[in-house]
């Protein structure tokens, strides 16, 4: 675990101010949620549940419309939490069908405003995230070569 091992968390902290948008990469039970945690009570970041972002006003919206107005509506969310750098965790929310969000691209939109730390639920290969819905046969691919990661094994 991430907690027990202070180097890890401190290269983490290192990374995030060199770029705008950092995705920690991990397998589940890896870390990225005790890392997310601990770089919030050590850098006073705020931690953010990426569920909290649905508010009523987004789920209100046509599914038509989502993609659009996600920016905007998560923006004006996200500026409340007046925070040097947003620690997002629980990004699998933002996959749901129903939602019909391309999160790497709304994490990228987003980043243009915040410093953004995001705990990916996936893998990361060859330049690509990777993240696996069970309700899809084939996984999600998404190119990041300009965009950081930081791995957890």
């Amino acid at each position: 675990m991430l907690d027990t091992v202070p180097e890890q968390i401190a290269g983490l902290a290192a990374a995030a101010e060199k770029t705008k948008l950092l995705f920690v990469v991990g397998k589940p039970g890896s870390g990225k949620s005790n890392a997310l945690r601990t770089l919030s009570a050590n850098n006073l970041w705020k931690y953010v549940d990426c569920r909290s972002l649905l508010t009523d006003e987004f789920l209100e919206l046509t599914p038509a419309a989502r993609p659009q107005l996600a920016p905007e509506l998560m923006k004006k969310n996200l500026a409340e939490y007046d925070s040097p750098v947003l620690l997002l965790d629980r990004l699998q929310v933002l996959f749901t069908p129903m939602l019909r969000l391309d999160p790497v691209s709304l994490l990228h939109e987003l980043c243009k405003h915040f410093t953004i730390i995001a705990a990916w639920p996936g893998d990361y290969q060859d330049g690509n995230l990777i993240y696996r819905n069970w309700w899809l046969d084939e996984p999600q691919i998404y190119s990041i070569c300009s965009t950081q990661v930081y791995k957890i094994d």
